[in-house]
């Protein structure tokens, strides 16, 4: 049985994916925009049109300020620099998952899911001032129907509190 958050309840949430075929296309945007922003940010710019355009083909053209207030926010204000694939990468990064559990949280309303995650990344002045920008672009998401499901994601952050940092865990004593 599992005792993760990930969703409404263990029944409601998806496996969680490790591959990025494995993922729907509402994710797979999702991460893939992650991954072109965090690689391709320059002074230019020059990752807004390549992100525009994609945006615009998916029915979104109204994102782009939404996620460069997501992402400079994590990329300013971070607990450190998230950890992202290149565009090709076929697996996923524990960093790209936590933006995937973050945007279904929002897109799902259940804001209270996203809160163990959010700490991971982000110190509280940065989660709240990222609140406003992540709930914007996944609301842009779902307007143009992409949807991203709940996923039971193994995240360190969302596993039991006997698995939470606690030293000696994994190997316990019995006594």
């Amino acid at each position: 049985m599992l005792i993760r958050m990930a969703g409404p309840g263990p029944i409601d949430a998806l496996y969680h994916a490790v591959r990025f075929d494995d993922l729907k296309f509402a994710e797979r945007l999702a991460v893939w925009t992650l991954r072109l922003w965090t690689q391709s940010v320059t002074p230019d710019g020059s990752h807004r049109n390549i992100l525009s355009i994609a945006y615009e083909k998916a029915g979104v053209p109204d994102a782009m300020p939404s996620i460069d207030g997501t992402l400079w926010a994590f990329r300013i204000g971070g607990h450190r620099k998230l950890s992202v694939g290149f565009p090709c990468a076929a697996t996923l990064s524990e960093d790209e998952r936590r933006i995937l559990h973050l945007l279904s949280c929002y897109q799902a309303g259940a804001a209270p899911a996203a809160r163990p995650v959010m700490d991971a990344l982000a110190p509280a002045a940065t989660a709240r001032a990222v609140q406003a920008p992540l709930s914007v672009w996944a609301a842009c998401l779902e307007r143009a129907g992409l949807v991203l499901p709940m996923r039971d994601w193994d995240l360190p952050e969302l596993r039991g509190p006997a698995h939470c940092g606690k030293a000696g865990a994994e190997h316990p004593v019995l006594h």
